[in-house]
């Protein structure tokens, strides 16, 4: 039948207040309901073709483990909601149908939570709680002996009931404590620093969508320094026969004078214009065309940094915008390949 401790009191301070492991129930069990433990409540391998009901209890072992269910397995739901518990839960290896519980309840911390296996959970569904109620397990498990198994019991239950983005949030804050877990070796410092880049650019691969939004940024970002590289001069177009049309000789890069000493108008001034059929430099466009791999805009191909005047100087200004140039192109075949 069932097991009713409803309004009970159990006390052995330190100790076993109530052992009843590997018990067998074809009902319920309640500890509810004016139910109160000091020491340790066992139910190791416990059976329990009902649920196990603590509405209402009071469990106190403080500094040491309140409830101890490890391998209990109940059919239906585990109650924690409104349980005073003070002290840790141990519910490794336990496999319940239904957690039904509340933020209060996990507030002692140190709980054993690996190997848990449950369907579906009756309390609060955001990830910030249950990033939190995770967070509460035992430290070691949480660093050096770090177990992902808990995390990902939440992330496959969160989705299977309709929760996909509290599921990412989840994963990503499983991948961020799985790299502050592991020790500092050179090996992992390396894949930790590329970690964190992808963490931050895709959310590990759970929020795709974030890479679109930096590109939009970098793409934003390049263009302001393209804008400042045309006002400055330190663009000019790549075609040779541009170069070899005298023409255009009154054209030049920074620092650049004419027979007379004075300087000569940029490449991409008003006063040095361009022949019909070639693009005009646009900054927007020319770095939406470097960000973008398979779209061809025609102001890469047209136009380039100005890294040395023909007096032999550098154009630092132009190797900056090189570099700029080329971090681009490689962050959009990154990101593009993430993204299809």
């Amino acid at each position: 039948g069932v097991l009713s401790c409803v309004g009970g009191s159990f006390t052995h301070p330190g100790g076993k207040a109530l052992d009843a492991n590997r018990m067998a129930v074809a009902g319920s069990v309640f500890l509810r309901d004016g139910f109160a433990a000091t020491g340790e409540v066992r139910l190791l391998g416990a059976q329990i073709g009902g649920s196990l009901e603590c509405i209402g209890g009071s469990f106190t072992n403080e500094g040491g483990t309140a409830l101890n269910a490890e391998g209990m397995v109940v059919t239906d739901g585990l109650f924690l909601r409104g349980a005073t518990i003070k002290g840790a839960v141990n519910l490794t290896t336990a496999k319940i149908g239904t957690l039904v519980d509340d933020v209060d309840c996990w507030q002692a911390g140190e709980h054993f939570l690996v190997g848990l296996r449950y369907d579906r959970i009756i309390g609060p569904t955001d990830a910030e709680m249950r990033i939190k109620w995770l967070g509460q397990q035992r430290n070691n498990h949480l660093t050096a002996d770090f177990r992902p198994q808990p995390w990902e019991q939440l992330i496959t239950v969160l989705r299977a009931m309709g929760h996909p983005d509290a599921a990412a949030e989840v994963a990503i804050a499983k991948e961020s404590r799985l790299r502050a877990a592991r020790p500092w070796t050179f090996s992992n410092v390396v894949h930790g620093g590329l970690t964190w880049v992808y963490g931050l650019l895709a959310g590990y691969g759970y929020r795709p969508i974030r890479i679109f939004y930096w590109m939009i940024i970098v793409c934003m970002v390049c263009s302001l320094f393209y804008y400042t590289g045309r006002e400055t001069g330190h663009f000019g177009p790549t075609s040779p026969l541009i170069y070899a049309n005298s023409a255009f000789d009154m054209c030049g890069a920074p620092g650049e004078t004419d027979a007379k000493g004075k300087a000569k108008p940029f490449w991409t001034s008003p006063a040095c214009p361009t022949p019909p059929e070639y693009t005009t430099f646009q900054p927007f466009l020319y770095s939406l065309d470097l960000i973008l791999p398979f779209v061809d805009l025609h102001q890469e191909s047209d136009w380039a940094p100005l890294v040395v005047n023909p007096a032999g100087e550098t154009l630092w200004w132009g190797r900056v915008l090189r570099w700029m140039m080329w971090f681009e192109i490689l962050f959009g075949w990154a990101a593009g390949l993430r993204i299809v």
